[in-house]
Order: structure tokens, then C-alpha cells, then sequence
């Protein structure tokens, strides 16, 4: 996991609470929990506000790394 965030230069982690507490994040990391509770109810979709120019998720996998897992 340290190459992995280290090799993309990843500077925020999506992750669940449990996880956050049990792993020792690099300090260069902030992990922000995905698991939040629910805020009372159903939330009314949010309107597009991507740009041409914003971040993606990427998938780093193996075989788009070339790197072998070992």
C-alpha cells in the first residue's frame, strides 16, 4: 500500500472507519472516511459541476503499472 500511494502521489484516501483506525497512513495522507451516517433521509441529486481539467478515479491495477504484485 506505501508504494501504491507513493508511486501515484496520492495525497487523500477514500476509506471506511474501521479501516482508518487499523492502518497506519503515510503522513503525506489524509484518509476520509466514505462510510458516513446517514444524515436523516434522502438527498435530492447534486447538478454536474465536472470540468474537463478535474481529477478521476483511477483503477491501478498490475497490469496498467506493469508492476508484478509480489
Amino acid at each position: 500500500m506505501d508504494h501504491l500511494l507513493a508511486s501515484c502521489d496520492a495525497s487523500i484516501v477514500l476509506t471506511q472507519a474501521p479501516l482508518r483506525e487499523t492502518i497506519e497512513w503515510p503522513g503525506h495522507v489524509e484518509a476520509v472516511l466514505s462510510d458516513y451516517p446517514d444524515p436523516g433521509g434522502p438527498l435530492a441529486p447534486l447538478d454536474p459541476v465536472q470540468q474537463p481539467d478535474d481529477l478521476a478515479y483511477v483503477i491501478f491495477t498490475s497490469g496498467s503499472s506493469a508492476c508484478r504484485k509480489g
